[in-house]
């Protein structure tokens, strides 16, 4: 099996851990005066050091697999990094603040707005900017590389099971940030853009494991949010009925 394969499993199954786990154990029940609930706590001492540490490996073995990294791409991708890691910033930053001030409300409605701004507008979208814009940066140059070693059926498996598990990590994520329509659509434009390169053979699809990873995520995503939105009549935020 080939080291990237166990990194994104690794890379998976981290981001369920340190994220949505947590608050299946703590809830949204802030801590004290800080603003933060536990699982913010986590996140913020564990998922960034986290990330930045998967997406430099994960990065070097797409490159390290024939991923064409010329100097642009390089610099792209530290662009996206910079810009995920500071909108993880500004978001629970503000996001502690309202915590504190009851949404801002007790100061006035220019600090809420203020405030649900930071929060729920520039913080998610600058995440959400670096976030998809580093995987669909190693998604281009991974398709853009020579075929590779095909993939074996146990290791398939692996993969299936990473995108499994990313998926709901995800999905879940992007219903509490507001973003689930555009992470919707961003996961579509990447299985059509596999289909097309599987179908014109550009690429042999089964040796380019970020990419069936990416589909398969994006596969669970459309599926569990259909059947999100049958339920509850919308892409609402889990926080709204847990």
């Amino acid at each position: 099996m080939k080291r990237l394969t166990t990194l994104l499993f690794i890379f998976s199954l981290g981001a369920i851990l340190l994220v949505i786990a947590p608050v299946f154990v703590f809830g949204f029940k802030v801590i004290g005066n800080s603003g933060l609930c536990p699982n913010d706590v986590l996140d913020i001492l564990l998922w960034a050091p986290f990330m930045a540490v998967m997406f430099f490996l994960i990065s070097r073995e797409v490159v390290g697999s024939g991923g064409r990294a010329g100097l642009p791409s390089l610099v792209v991708l530290v662009l996206f990094g910079a810009i995920l890691f500071e909108g993880h910033g500004i978001h629970f930053g503000a996001n502690a603040i309202h915590n504190i001030k009851d949404g801002g409300e007790d100061a006035g409605k220019l600090l809420s707005d203020i405030i649900y701004f930071y929060d729920e507008s520039l913080g998610h979208w600058l995440f959400d900017v670096g976030f998809f814009g580093l995987l669909g940066t190693l998604f281009v140059m991974e398709l853009k590389s020579t075929n590779g070693e095909r993939i074996g059926k146990g290791e398939l498996s692996v993969l299936l099971l990473s995108a499994l598990l990313f998926g709901f990590y995800i999905g879940s994520s992007a219903l509490e940030g507001q973003t689930a329509h555009e992470v919707l659509i961003y996961f579509i434009v990447l299985i059509v853009i596999s289909a097309v390169v599987f179908l014109m053979k550009v690429r042999n699809i089964m040796t380019k494991r970020l990419t069936l990873f990416l589909c398969g995520a994006g596969v669970v995503i459309i599926v569990a949010y259909t059947v999100y939105y049958r339920i509850f009549g919308g892409l609402i935020e889990p926080s709204e009925w847990m």
